[in-house]
């Protein structure tokens, strides 16, 4: 974590180690936040930011996350289970392996 907002909001560093030869290091900087709705569900949200404490790294990818969250809630007559939900909208600034002309 970089920076605490308040008591439900930080910003946060996240880096990725290289997966292979084509996808090299990725990194990012996250505005997150967590509520928990009157009915029981988790929330923790978060989005890309561009802040001068984290300025880009020479041979590492910067990738973003557009609005995305996890949900978790308890599975009803179960104390052991709970639902999981993930909403992912980002860019991993991936190489294409596929030339766009084949589409």
């Amino acid at each position: 974590m970089l920076q605490r907002l308040d008591e439900s909001t930080d910003v946060m560093y996240a880096v990725m180690r290289e997966f292979s030869a084509l996808v090299p290091c990725r990194d990012s900087a996250n505005l997150r936040r967590y509520a928990e709705t009157d009915s029981g569900v988790h929330i923790l949200a978060y989005r890309t930011i561009e802040i001068p404490e984290v300025p880009p790294v020479k041979g590492v990818v910067r990738f973003e996350n557009f609005h995305s969250c996890f949900a978790f809630w308890e599975v009803e007559g179960s104390a052991e289970m709970t639902n999981f939900a993930w909403m992912m909208n980002m860019d991993y600034k991936l190489p294409s392996l596929v030339p766009s002309s084949v589409f």
